[in-house]
């Protein structure tokens, strides 16, 4: 339903705090006429003085409204909000249930015109009415809003030509034939439960079908799998007036039947309802089997629908049953998750005459995944077959591992787009070139590596890195995601060499710390390694400080450690005014400290941030000393030339007039610079040791 720019554009009441903290919220009642049908417009504003909301006194949630048409024909209700951009067809006590109440709980403040004018609309009757005690009305307006919204929904289907819910009944009554021989012969045989009594030494095995006592030393323990005293196999324990699942039911199973349609497929579940003595779920099987899910298949459309609901409350689930099969709105998720899959011998013939006929059921029920049963998704796999046309082309050109992963929901958040599913050919279908499929073979592609190639792709688009180099960077221990920032600054054949020698050198740093762990005789945790986010987190560090990661020394430090701490301190003084503004008023009286002589020059190390660039290009630990500085426990002076002012040379740390150290690149020390030794010394005795009254020890003092 397309909400009108006029309704849009009505007024929104100011937040609303009720004075009677009982009233949940409050009822405004407005009927406008567009294009000649009149609505029902239904504003509810959330009373934030609520007695059952606490929590949320000021704002929870948005108020919202319920625009609703009864023409005939164009029944609809929908919600908007007034920040929402769109209109969402949602139930009333699902919008409500955001509130904690129900329609047949609210308990809302509305006047009795617009009362009258919601009873007129909804057609309730002065007697109903009289047996309003607090809810006034809204029992009723959620009851016509649901089935107003459902004869939408079944008009938009219509208009797809997508399966109508009257369809369900084409789907055949009986089990079908081979059905209850599967279960007999592979579900019963795997069915491994043992319910135990109150006291945890007698039970039920279900495997050997006996009553079995244990001792005290070996009793039965809830979710714990034991032996069994009878017959010795491992089993899984559940005590029998527990609410688990396995208490009442063996493992769901489905299977394909053809419609009586003839073209339509449709898939079957059952639960297996589990009776009190294992002897008569051999024996009577047929009972005890109880159909809870349809799902059918017919042309590129796929349906949905259940006879049994659930429902959640206290980490607890409650079944209930259903007066008539019932359309769900995802039909991908399949009920109860994990269930056995029977594939008829004549499966074949049941495919021929549908959409699904090219379909290889018996292919993808032998398909190894790696990890089980539970790994595949029969349900899924067929549903997607008819659905997405990327399907069947993977399927057959072996990309299977990506096949299975998306019935089975293994996509995350960076793979869910990875594929083009509704694509019909394998170029439109990769969001990269198919030249760069070769480099695997089909079987050893999954969604995180169409993921990787595909970002991999965006950047030599962009420019960022060759096509060439897409190998190279695959090829690296760390993810794309965790090298990112360092693709541009230096070829990928550097980062990956530089990264993967790290991964090597962390390596071998562990291997030394077991073996001194082992000698000592403790214990050693080893986690997964962390060069890659060290390396990651590094990157950004020296972004945000402003560091020229083009410069080698910056982006390949020597020690990745020890370059992220000097580099993490920093942030925090960058990111911390207090902290900057005690270092600055820290280093404020060592300007007149600064001198220059010949080729070179020496100042203070004016910021953190300066001082961090000192110690990373430098490959020194000067960058750790931003708070000894900003304590004026010592002081840090920068040697540069003059040619190069902004260039690092030299770092020198004086301490109470004395010099502590004078360092270069890889704290190789001054003294092994004749240059550089007396310009220091020269320093020292001009302006370090000089009286503070001397006028001109911050000129430059010329060469004789």
């Amino acid at each position: 339903m397309k909400v009108d720019k006029r309704i849009r554009e009505m007024p929104w009441p100011s937040p609303w705090k009720g004075t009677n903290e009982k009233i949940c919220f409050r009822v405004n009642v407005e009927q406008p006429v567009v294009e000649g049908n009149r609505l029902l417009v239904v504003t509810f504003c959330r009373n934030r003085n609520h007695k059952d909301m606490p929590w949320a006194r000021e704002v929870v949630g948005e108020d919202f409204r319920l625009v609703c048409c009864k023409a005939k024909g164009k029944e609809d209700a929908v919600v908007i909000t007034e920040k929402g951009r769109g209109a969402a067809r949602k139930r009333l006590d699902e919008v409500l249930g955001l509130w904690n109440t129900r329609a047949a709980y609210a308990h809302p403040e509305i006047s009795e015109r617009e009362e009258n004018a919601l009873c007129r609309w909804l057609g309730v009757s002065e007697k109903i009415r009289k047996g309003f005690s607090y809810n006034h009305a809204m029992p009723q307006l959620a009851q016509w809003v649901d089935g107003a919204m459902e004869a939408a929904l079944q008009r938009e289907r219509t208009g797809r030509g997508e399966i109508p819910d009257e369809d369900v009944g084409l789907c055949p009554e009986g089990l079908p034939e081979g059905l209850i021989d599967y279960i007999h012969r592979v579900i019963l045989p795997e069915d491994n439960v043992l319910l135990y009594k109150n006291g945890n030494v007698r039970g039920t095995c279900f495997a050997c079908g006996q009553k079995v006592k244990t001792t005290k030393e070996h009793k039965f323990i809830q979710g714990i799998h034991n032996r069994c005293p009878n017959c010795g196999k491992v089993v899984f324990c559940v005590r029998e007036d527990s609410d688990c699942f396995s208490v009442d039911n063996v493992q769901p199973v489905a299977t394909v039947q053809l419609g009586t349609d003839g073209e339509t497929l449709f898939i079957r579940q059952w639960r297996i309802l589990r009776p009190t003595e294992p002897q008569e779920l051999r024996e009577h099987t047929e009972q005890c089997l109880k159909e809870v899910a349809r799902y059918a298949v017919r042309g590129r459309w796929a349906a949905k629908w259940q006879k049994e609901g659930k429902a959640a409350y206290y980490m607890r689930a409650w079944r209930y049953d259903m007066d008539r099969w019932t359309r769900m709105r995802n039909v991908a998720e399949v009920y109860d998750g994990s269930y056995y899959f029977f594939v008829p011998p004549t499966w074949r013939e049941i495919l021929s005459t549908t959409s699904l006929k090219y379909m290889d059921m018996a292919e993808y029920d032998a398909f190894e995944c790696g990890r089980g049963r539970t790994n595949k998704n029969m349900i899924r796999f067929c549903m997607d077959w008819a659905r997405y046309p990327a399907i069947e082309l993977l399927w057959k050109a072996g990309y299977k591992s990506l096949v299975n992963e998306r019935v089975t929901g293994q996509t995350t958040t960076e793979t869910r787009n990875a594929v083009r599913w509704t694509k019909k050919r394998l170029e439109e279908i990769f969001p990269f070139p198919l030249r760069l499929l070769r480099e695997k073979k089909p079987n050893r592609w999954d969604l995180r590596k169409v993921a990787e190639v595909k970002k991999l792709w965006e950047l030599v688009a962009d420019g960022t890195i060759k096509e060439q180099d897409i190998r190279i960077v695959a090829g690296c221990q760390a993810s794309l995601e965790k090298i990112r920032d360092a693709l541009g600054h230096a070829t990928a054949r550097q980062v990956v060499k530089y990264v993967n020698k790290q991964y090597a050198m962390e390596e071998e740093r562990r291997e030394q710390e077991r073996r001194e762990a082992d000698a000592q005789n403790r214990g050693y945790f080893q986690d997964g390694m962390q060069t890659g986010i060290t390396y990651r987190d590094y990157l950004k560090e020296c972004k945000k400080l402003g560091l020229d990661l083009d410069d080698k020394r910056v982006l390949f430090p020597p020690d990745l450690e020890v370059a992220h701490q000097r580099t993490s301190i920093a942030i925090k003084y960058t990111t911390s005014k207090k902290k900057e503004e005690k270092y600055q008023a820290a280093v404020k009286g060592l300007e007149r400290m600064s001198w220059k002589k010949g080729e070179l020059l020496i100042r203070p190390a004016a910021t953190v941030r300066e001082l961090i660039e000192e110690g990373v290009v430098l490959s020194h630990c000067v960058g750790g000393y931003a708070e000894r500085v900003a304590n004026k426990e010592t002081t840090i002076f920068l040697i540069r030339r003059k040619t190069e002012p902004d260039k690092p040379y030299y770092t020198l740390e004086l301490c109470e007039k004395r010099i502590v150290q004078c360092r270069t690149k890889n704290n190789r020390s001054y003294e092994s610079d004749g240059e550089v030794f007396a310009f220091v010394e020269e320093w020292m005795e001009t302006v370090v040791q000089k009286k503070t009254g001397r006028k001109n020890r911050n000129k430059e003092v010329n060469a004789a």
